[in-house]
């Protein structure tokens, strides 16, 4: 299965995610839900976000960034995949304001 896009997510009646242990179930879901981010931050192809860190601050992540020109799209649609990722990860995403910035943002 191919969980990188908003069509497929892991799910009990997929025969290679079934036969996986309850752990490697649960990281299958998370680096799902981190890849799809991933893919998420360059929806437009013109890789705007060059740069990103990630960090834990009670019970949410905290994404910083780094852009080259107006990644609006590009954050826009990250924060809508971001639902997986809330869900495999049990906490809330936060990301930074979507209007064009040069340099780390938080």
């Amino acid at each position: 299965m191919r969980y990188h896009n908003r069509k497929s997510v892991p799910a009990g009646h997929h025969v290679a995610y079934s036969s996986l242990n309850n752990n490697d179930q649960r990281i299958t879901r998370r680096l799902a839900a981190m890849l799809r981010i991933a893919e998420a931050l360059d929806h437009s192809h013109r890789q705007r976000v060059t740069n990103l860190s990630a960090s834990f601050q009670r019970g949410a992540v905290r994404f910083a960034d780094q852009r080259r020109g107006d990644a609006a799209e590009d954050l826009l649609d990250a924060n809508r995949s971001a639902e997986t990722f809330r869900k495999g990860i049990s906490c809330a995403s936060l990301f930074p304001p979507t209007e064009p910035v040069i340099g780390p943002t938080l």
